[in-house]
């Protein structure tokens, strides 16, 4: 259970926050998951800043940062342990501090004001993992957050967490439907989008698009005469030989078996036709990695 649970004031302020939470729990995508965290608390916790920290190993980095100092959070990594904000990831409890500029356990952010300041920081936890670290600053004489706000943000960031876990879940499981599980390129399934997109693209603006065509000679023989592991060790060479040659806005993919096709965006018939020739040098040069020897 949260440690503190907020009680709207009236029913109409019960509905609005059960409609805001609704639409972030119903978010599918992290980004707009944290946005809309973000875009919330202005609507119930006037703030200054607000930061969503996550944990990336033993350091806490902004993934959503609003507010006056927004452009220098955003540049932040926090140690876990280290000031109101760390100390709350290693603790994985909320902290309320209204005189944050007095507090020992505070650290100054570089390149702020030195004014008074309250903070609050509420742990970002699903199940029993740390996600991160919600923190919401207030400056001025009229910085402190109220025993309602703690009760509102506290709860919040709890609920926030769930979405965010969700939200993170959701992303995998698009990502594992959309990539081959030998290679880490994309599948037949993501292929066909791009395709159709891309042809769309094409026809619209009138760019040149190309497609090609590969398979590995003699990848059978290999499998029968080496075993599948051999021959699934030489897909993921192969690919990541591939992967050297692709530009930014190309697609590899792996149809199945030993076929793959390269998505060539305004790349025209000639062009490609020498990148071919060109992938196949590149292709012969490595032969022996990619046979049995």
């Amino acid at each position: 259970m949260p440690p503190y649970s907020y009680v709207p004031d009236s029913v109409a302020d019960f509905k609005r926050l059960a409609e805001v939470l609704r639409a972030i729990l119903c978010e599918r995508k992290v980004e707009d998951v944290l946005n809309r965290i973000a875009q919330t608390l202005d609507l119930f916790i006037p703030s200054h800043d607000v930061v969503l920290w996550e944990k990336q190993g033993e350091l806490l980095t902004p993934v959503i940062a609003r507010g006056i100092d927004a452009p220098i959070m955003h540049n932040l990594k926090l140690r876990i342990g280290v000031g109101l904000t760390g100390l709350t990831a290693l603790i994985c409890r909320p902290i309320c501090s209204n005189d944050a500029h007095l507090d020992p356990r505070a650290r100054t952010i570089p390149d702020t004001e030195n004014t008074p300041e309250a903070m609050f920081c509420a742990p970002l936890v699903a199940g029993d993992e740390l996600l991160g670290v919600l923190t919401i600053y207030r400056c001025g004489d009229d910085r402190e957050f109220s025993q309602r706000e703690v009760d509102l943000a506290s709860t919040f960031a709890d609920l926030a967490a769930i979405a965010i876990d969700n939200a993170h879940a959701h992303s995998e499981t698009e990502r594992r439907a959309r990539t081959d599980e030998l290679t880490g390129i994309a599948n037949r399934r993501e292929f066909r989008e791009r395709l159709l997109a891309e042809i769309a693209a094409s026809r619209r603006h009138g760019h040149p698009l190309s497609l090609l065509m590969l398979d590995l000679d003699g990848f059978k023989q290999i499998n029968d005469t080496c075993g599948h592991d051999r021959g699934d060790q030489v897909l993921k060479s192969f690919t990541s030989l591939l992967k050297t040659r692709t530009r930014q806005d190309d697609v590899v993919a792996r149809l199945g078996g030993d076929e793959f096709v390269f998505l060539l965006p305004h790349i025209a018939f000639n062009d490609a036709l020498s990148f071919a020739h060109r992938l196949d040098g590149v292709i012969a040069e490595h032969s022996a990695e990619l046979g049995c020897g």
